[in-house]
């Protein structure tokens, strides 16, 4: 979605600069393109953790603290995405019901409200999963956690510090 976005968005920027008239639906395509992305990729950087936070604090605690403040965020998190997850099936369902559809391509409303619920189902059970394994770590213990972040890190190809 992001190389579609990318291309429209530098097609539609030259023909506009050199012809002084672009391609209409291109913004529309960029716009959910977009939303697509940002949605579906809830999930992912879940499982990679890599969203973003403000974790200054919780590095001064002692270890075992960290992991318990993890457990909680993984559940609220789980707990959100859960709500809104809820959320969108009735959105989904009224968007049906309305059948809107967007400006340009006429492509129906729900289909993206549908890929939001997607987002927010998948983002609750990474959230699970992380908080799982968050579990699994605080019972077996920092060291059984380096051993087994190491082998990670070994089977990816990463370099040791």
């Amino acid at each position: 979605m992001l190389v579609v976005m990318s291309v429209f968005m530098f097609l539609n920027a030259a023909l506009r600069y050199c012809f002084s008239s672009g391609i209409i639906w291109a913004d529309e395509v960029c716009r959910y393109s977009f939303v697509v992305t940002a949605f579906l990729g809830i999930g992912y950087c879940i499982r990679k953790n890599r969203l973003m936070r403000m974790d200054s604090l919780r590095k001064l605690l002692p270890f075992k603290a960290q992991l318990i403040v993890e457990i909680f965020i993984g559940l609220l998190l789980a707990c959100f995405f859960s709500y809104f997850a809820y959320s969108a099936v009735t959105t989904v369902q009224q968007g049906i019901v309305v059948g809107s559809k967007t400006e340009i391509l006429r492509i129906p409303l729900w289909i993206f409200y549908f890929v939001a619920l997607l987002g927010f189902m998948s983002a609750s059970v990474r959230s699970v999963q992380k908080m799982a394994s968050d579990l699994m770590v605080l019972k077996n213990g920092e060291s059984a956690y380096k051993e087994a972040l190491a082998a990670k890190r070994a089977s990816e190809g990463w370099e040791e510090d």
